[in-house]
């Protein structure tokens, strides 16, 4: 197992060529894999260096939103760390500092009672545009995990198309202007540019602010068997499609009414392979002006 391990500086981990029973593929089925892998190396007891590679590695993997995915792939690395700090973490204490570009930003004390509780530092008040400089040291006993992730917003003409994209969506709305009460259809199109077939799809769409979603389109979609399912949130709904042949086109159509006026833009709509979300694609949103 530790043979067949790719590696690069003090990172360790394992690639898959074949399709998951989960049908991840691509980095997710990676994933998975090397959280099965540093599972086995910790429970094994005699590769201490190796795993410490291995979780050096689903460390830096893990997404802003505190997974690394999927539910499987979370679910596997979360259960490594898990594994590497039993004991560890309770037995942590001392004092964590947060410094960025030489400026204090904040310190958290640790102590064996709070060790597993989760800090959080909102640090934007201390970053500057291009390269910053972060430091976060911890003085004391044990050994704490730790996460440093940003987000910024470009203009849509600024984002860059990713190369060979593998899916495709696009949104349109049937008219850009309407009054309170009125309603919108958005038309929705998917397609399937891989080779072969892509399974669990999901469809992020973004619903513009000052609207609500007519959910009985929805649910007749769900009833003739276009769509699998679909949940809504407060600025999304989520639809879910079980797979696409290749080259298939998958087009549908939902209401949303407007409530009051307002001129605005809905979030961006994507669409993505659950268990490869690297596999994914956006489509530009539109401004829709409601009138009083």
């Amino acid at each position: 197992l530790v043979a067949m391990a790719k590696r690069e500086g003090e990172k360790m981990w394992w690639e898959s060529e074949m399709t998951g029973f989960t049908h991840s593929r691509g980095r997710g089925a990676d994933l998975e894999a090397t959280g099965l892998a540093a599972i086995a190396l910790i429970a094994s007891g005699r590769y201490a260096a190796e795993a410490t590679q291995v979780l050096n590695y689903l460390t830096e993997a893990k997404g802003s939103g505190g997974t690394w995915g999927s539910t499987q792939a979370t679910v596997l690395a979360l259960k490594a760390l898990l594994m590497a700090q039993k004991g560890a973490a309770s037995k942590a204490s001392g004092t964590v500092e947060i410094v960025i570009n030489d400026k204090p930003v904040t310190t958290f004390e640790i102590t064996p009672d709070t060790a597993d509780v989760m800090r959080v530092a909102d640090c934007r008040e201390f970053v500057r545009e291009g390269a910053n400089k972060v430091r976060i040291s911890f003085k004391g006993q044990g050994s704490m995990l730790y996460q440093v992730a940003s987000k910024y917003y470009l203009p849509w003409a600024l984002v860059p198309k990713a190369p060979g994209e593998l899916l495709e969506i696009s949104v349109h709305y049937d008219k850009s202007k309407l009054a309170v009460n009125d309603t919108v259809k958005a038309t929705v199109t998917v397609k399937n540019k891989a080779p072969g077939q892509t399974s669990m799809i999901v469809v992020d769409l973004g619903i513009p602010p000052g609207f609500a979603v007519e959910a009985g389109d929805l649910a007749e979609l769900v009833d003739a068997k276009t769509i699998n399912k679909f949940n809504l949130t407060g600025r999304q709904i989520i639809v879910y499609l079980e797979q696409l042949a290749a080259g298939q086109v998958v087009t549908f159509d939902y209401r949303l009414k407007a409530l009051f006026p307002v001129t605005a833009k809905a979030p961006a709509s994507q669409v993505y392979e659950y268990y490869d979300p690297d596999n994914r694609a956006e489509a530009v949103s539109s401004e829709i002006v409601v009138s009083q």
